[in-house]
């Protein structure tokens, strides 16, 4: 089982090479990647995760910790390296920095470059599961881009790491699409894995003293001499290249720091490599994320990997860059849809299509009805909408001849004729009857309209209420042949909306104001159960706010008080966190670390709303106490 403490309990299983290339192997092939965690950039993030242990000797902790600003590009004896920056994790360095580096790997499924670049290429090129992209580069943004402080393997936002129960939910699922059982692996065994022996340290204290030799191993080779990745020889062109991180060539001196551009140059030297590997990764792996994306099935890719095949050096690509060239995948499991080369299958196949086909035509008929209806009610409401203008008018004629009379009255009155008085009685008759004529007249006339529009509306409901029991299945799914074919998802009724005659009439909020919105209505996770998960979307919010300038007071303001309530105990906890660390001179990460593994290691673990009742009733939390 994995753990946070990189502890490695006694495991009788002897790993081999091939071991961890049935690890890695269904997540460059996708084919199955429908679990409840694993999403596309989960999947990518967990190879990086994988990468980094493997090719890289690096901790949970230290993995969790790295920003991009960390990955440093450069070239040992005119090969392509990644040098990874981390923090020392023994007691005797801590705090102090230690160095990392890694090559081109000889294949692809092993190979740390390859892993990143795609992984980065993600978060910038294919959208979530809700269709938005982690990094909108709008122009403005764009000159304005940061990306020292971003993540390596995101949590909640691109500023919060992975947590530890994220880390270990996504390695979960990596094993179970493996076909293996965390409880009966050491991952932290598997992981660090290979086909060799060393003994020379693959950290440094300096980047100038890297174990050259032990990285060569890492990469597939003995030697520089030998060192030979094939899919190297072509240089993509530069408008595939420009596809990909197009905002790195405004990245100018002029207008960044020194840390900017070299994120610039690590970008532009992974996609390069990335262009390479995908003719493979295509080749070899078609269901991977970056397989489908648009970029990668662009007439400029497609142009490239033309080029590789006229060369004669398509197959010498696929079969030198794979660690087992001969397999197909189709050994790997696909969800349980019946197959077209099983005449039963095929039959129970087309019995799934012709219901899934009725239900579609069901839903059209319901959703043309509901159109129709809608139609009709704009209708019926417009009409009111009318006669209720027109009564509106009528009144507005009728207070106009009132005044006139009432003017008529003063010139009357302010007149020495005898008679005067005499005639303003008659004018004041006369406008009375008028006045009690009018009014009963625009009274009747406006209950009239509404008693009819009133009519109309409670006919159209009854309607609606028939053929929605007309239209409501006997259940939510059918069993064909021991397979169960869920319904589509049920069909709203249009809303009011569609009754405007002007959709215009709301301007629509540009993708800034989207986002904002989006925070501001962004609450505290109540399903934070551990430190970490609390942690992480504690600063996660906290980031956003401030990033979209959005005050806590007017966050608050829209949540109310239940809100300022849950984050004001989650606050306690954050606040302790943060004084122990400035109070030992240590990092926030050791004093979670402390906390974490004592509220865990009890015979009741605490839970954290025990931690902030303690921390409330002034009750002191003894971090360096185990008990």
């Amino acid at each position: 089982m994995i753990s946070d403490s990189e502890d490695s309990s006694s495991d009788p299983n002897e790993y081999t090479i091939e071991d961890y290339y049935k690890l890695v192997r269904p997540l460059w092939a996708a084919r199955n990647i429908n679990a409840n965690y694993l999403n596309d950039h989960k999947l990518l993030r967990t190879l990086v995760d994988f990468s980094l242990s493997h090719s890289l000797p690096l901790k949970n902790l230290q993995k969790r910790e790295l920003e991009i600003g960390d990955i440093i590009p450069g070239k040992i004896n005119y090969v392509d390296t990644l040098i990874i920056k981390s923090r020392a994790n023994d007691i005797s360095n801590q705090g102090l920095f230690q160095y990392s580096g890694c090559f081109r790997h000889q294949f692809i499924e092993f190979c740390p470059h390859l892993a990143i670049s795609a992984y980065l290429f993600s978060r910038f090129h294919i959208p979530d599961e809700y269709g938005s992209f982690e990094f909108i580069l709008s122009d403005s943004a764009t000159k304005r881009i940061s990306l020292e402080e971003v993540k390596l393997l995101k949590g909640n936002n691109k500023l919060s790491a992975i947590s530890y129960s994220q880390q270990h939910k996504s390695s979960i699922n990596a094993l179970s699409l493996s076909g293996l059982n965390y409880k009966d692996i050491n991952l932290t065994k598997l992981l660090s894995t290979q086909d060799f022996e060393y003994t020379e340290k693959a950290i440094s204290k300096s980047m100038d003293s890297l174990p050259h030799s032990t990285m060569l191993l890492f990469a597939g080779f003995d030697s520089f001499q030998n060192y030979n990745v094939p899919r190297n020889s072509l240089e993509p062109p530069q408008e595939l290249l420009d596809l990909i991180f197009p905002f790195v060539n405004q990245i100018v001196p002029e207008y960044y720091n020194e840390d900017m551009i070299q994120i610039k140059d690590l970008l532009i030297m992974l996609r390069r490599s990335l262009c390479q590997d995908m003719v493979v990764i295509k080749q070899k792996y078609p269901l991977n994320p970056l397989s489908k994306s648009d970029i990668f099935n662009s007439k400029e890719f497609e142009n490239f990997s033309k080029q590789v095949e006229d060369a004669g050096e398509l197959d010498g690509w696929v079969h030198d860059s794979c660690f087992s060239p001969e397999d197909t995948n189709e050994d790997l499991p696909i969800d349980n849809w019946p197959t077209i080369q099983d005449p039963e299958s095929r039959s129970e196949l087309q019995r799934v299509v012709e219901f899934q086909t009725l239900k579609l035509k069901s839903l059209d008929n319901q959703i043309n009805t509901y159109a129709q209806e809608q139609s009709h009610m704009y209708s019926v409401l417009s009409k009111f909408i009318e006669t209720q203008n027109e009564v509106f008018q009528r009144q507005s004629e009728y207070i106009q001849r009132i005044q006139n009379s009432i003017n008529g009255l003063v010139i009357l009155m302010s007149s020495r004729n005898k008679n005067s008085f005499s005639l303003a009685q008659q004018s004041l008759q006369e406008t009375q009857n008028y006045i009690n004529t009018v009014e009963s007249t625009n009274l009747k006339h406006g209950l009239d309209t509404t008693i009819d529009l009133l009519g109309k509306l409670n006919t159209t409901q009854h309607q609606q209420q028939q053929q929605q029991q007309q239209h409501i299945p006997p259940s939510n799914s059918i069993l064909t042949n021991n397979h169960q074919i869920y319904n589509l998802h049920t069909v709203k009724s249009p809303t009011s909306k569609s009754l405007s005659p002007d959709p215009q009439l709301q301007a629509p909020m540009s993708p800034v104001q989207v986002e904002r919105q989006r925070v501001l209505n962004r609450r505290l996770s109540r399903q934070a159960t551990t430190l970490f998960e609390m942690w992480d979307d504690f600063k996660g919010l906290e980031k956003e706010l401030k990033d979209h300038e959005i005050t806590v007071t007017e966050w608050l303001k829209v949540h109310g008080s239940s809100e300022r309530q849950f984050r004001h105990t989650r606050l306690k906890i954050i606040k302790f966190i943060e004084d122990e660390a400035q109070r030992r001179g240590s990092s926030v990460e050791y004093i979670k670390e402390r906390l974490h593994n004592k509220m865990r290691n009890r015979l009741r673990p605490w839970t954290l709303d025990e931690v902030q009742r303690m921390l409330t009733s002034g009750k002191r939390i003894n971090l360096d106490d185990s008990r």
